[in-house]
């Protein structure tokens, strides 16, 4: 076979090699069932190593089908899933389910997010959370607990990795105040992860040892200007043995 090497960063094409890889050779034969976006039917020009990977499954005679599943929610994808792997009375732990889900990933800001966990907060489960957060059950959705029509119950999500951002925020100031007022203005979907919270300790110099000195005016600049061109031209005369006035053209007083 020749070079059938994707790119790094191709995950899909990587879990669909390591598919076929353990496909058994049986009389009754194999199957399997590999989730992708669009990509991995055209990344990758004649004699790349995508390509060549699929010129290996078809000369092989190994592909059967092609099916195209449109969703808009991704939720939509996840329950699918969970029904076809009970259909096929297949058991998958954890991380291979992950592996299913983490096949397939994109950003579109207009589809529904992907819902993470349904919580239910009342009592005592809720006042220490509360107390975790430091903040009113108002104020959940700001540490990404949304509330739904039904009492007591909120939805997380599921964050974006690369919409992740972070934020330096003086000691004295208040995070959730920080929060409100610097943050959710200008995006209105982020939420806080109190349990990421870090705190460090910095001494800028440029804080506390900077010391402004005021620019010097214009016309100081322009006299030294004059004279370092003087003095270049007093350089350039003695090298050559003449009158500065030889030299510049201008008689100097």
């Amino acid at each position: 076979m020749q070079d059938a090497a994707p790119r790094s960063s191709d995950g899909q094409l990587l879990f669909l090699m390591e598919m076929v890889n353990k496909m058994k050779e049986t009389d009754a034969g194999s199957r399997i069932a590999s989730v992708h976006n669009g990509s991995s039917l055209f990344t990758g020009d004649a004699g790349s190593g995508e390509s060549n990977i699929r010129r290996h499954i078809i000369e092989n005679d190994w592909l059967e089908a092609i099916v195209q599943q449109t969703f808009t929610d991704f939720n939509q994808f996840r329950t699918r899933v969970d029904q076809h792997l009970k259909t096929a009375k297949l058991r998958l732990g954890a991380s291979e389910k992950n592996a299913i889900l983490n096949a397939v990933s994109w950003y579109d800001p207009q589809a529904e997010k992907v819902i993470r966990k349904t919580e239910k907060l009342s009592g005592e489960k809720l006042e220490k959370l509360l107390k975790h957060l430091g903040c009113t059950e108002s104020q959940l959705g700001d540490f990404g607990y949304y509330p739904t029509d039904k009492a007591g119950e909120y939805l997380t999500y599921e964050p974006c990795s690369d919409l992740r951002d972070s934020e330096s925020i003086p000691l004295k100031d208040h995070i959730h105040r920080y929060f409100v007022a610097e943050v959710k203005p200008h995006i209105a979907e982020a939420w806080i992860n109190l349990d990421s919270t870090k705190i460090g300790y910095e001494i800028s110099f440029n804080k506390y040892f900077y010391r402004h000195k005021p620019l010097r005016s214009m016309e100081a600049v322009a006299a030294d200007i004059v004279a370092l061109e003087q003095q270049a031209e007093g350089l350039i005369a003695d090298i050559l043995g003449l009158d500065i006035a030889e030299v510049s053209g201008v008689e100097h007083g």
